[in-house]
C-alpha cells in the first residue's frame, strides 16, 4: 500500500506560520513569513485522518506532493471530524480519485482554503464520498477551488473542482472556476 507523511490518529490541531526564531512567533502564527509544509516529494499521500470518533484540526499549512493511487493530499477516513483551515492544498496527484481533499465517510469543514493543481481521474479538487458505513459531510466556506484536473475520460471521470458522490454538501460562498474534466463536471459535479 502507498505510504503517508503523516497519519493521525487521535484529536489534534496541527496549525503552521510558527517560527522558532524568537519567542513573540508562538504568540500569533504569520504563515505568509513563516510558512509551514508537508511535502510527501511523490512517495505517497501527504495527510491521513485515519481514525473515527476523533476532532482534527489543520490551519495554515501548505499541502504537496502526494502521489498514492486514491487519495493524495488530504483523506479524512469513516467516522472522523475534520476542519481545514486556511491551507493550501497542492500539486498533489491520485492515480484514480481523490487528488486534493477527500472525504470518505467522515464529517469536513473546509473554510478559506486554496486547492489547485491536483490531478486525478475523478475528484482531484474536493471528493465527498459515501463509504459502506456513514453518509458524509461536506460543509465548504470561503475557498477557492481552481485548476484541478480530472483525467479520466469514462464514467467514472468528473469532478474537477468538487464531486460529491451520495453525500451531504453544504457549499457557500466558494470560488470554483478554472477546473477541468475530460469527462462530467469540470468544475462541480454532483
Amino acid at each position: 500500500s502507498d505510504p503517508w507523511t503523516l497519519v493521525i490518529n487521535k484529536t489534534l490541531i496541527v496549525e503552521g506560520g510558527y517560527s522558532t526564531a524568537d519567542d513573540e512567533t508562538w504568540m500569533d502564527p504569520d504563515p505568509v513569513e513563516h510558512p509551514s509544509v508537508l511535502d510527501a516529494q511523490g512517495l505517497g499521500g501527504v495527510v491521513h485522518i485515519s481514525t473515527s470518533n476523533t476532532d482534527v484540526t489543520l490551519r495554515y499549512l501548505t499541502i504537496t506532493g502526494g502521489k498514492r493511487s486514491h487519495y493524495a493530499g488530504v483523506l479524512v477516513n469513516q467516522g472522523a471530524r475534520a476542519t481545514v483551515e486556511y491551507c493550501t492544498i497542492t500539486n498533489n496527484h491520485a492515480v484514480n480519485w481523490g487528488g486534493g481533499l477527500s472525504n470518505y465517510s467522515g464529517t469536513l469543514t473546509a473554510t478559506g482554503n486554496l486547492i489547485k493543481n491536483n490531478t486525478a481521474s475523478r475528484a482531484p479538487g474536493v471528493y465527498n464520498y459515501k463509504g459502506a458505513t456513514a453518509v458524509p459531510m461536506l460543509v465548504m466556506r470561503n475557498n477557492t477551488v481552481t485548476g484541478n484536473e480530472a483525467t479520466a475520460t469514462a464514467n467514472v471521470g468528473g469532478g474537477g473542482g468538487i464531486y460529491n458522490v451520495n453525500g451531504e454538501a453544504v457549499l457557500q460562498f466558494n470560488t470554483v472556476i478554472g477546473n477541468t474534466a475530460h469527462f462530467r463536471g469540470a468544475n462541480i459535479r454532483l
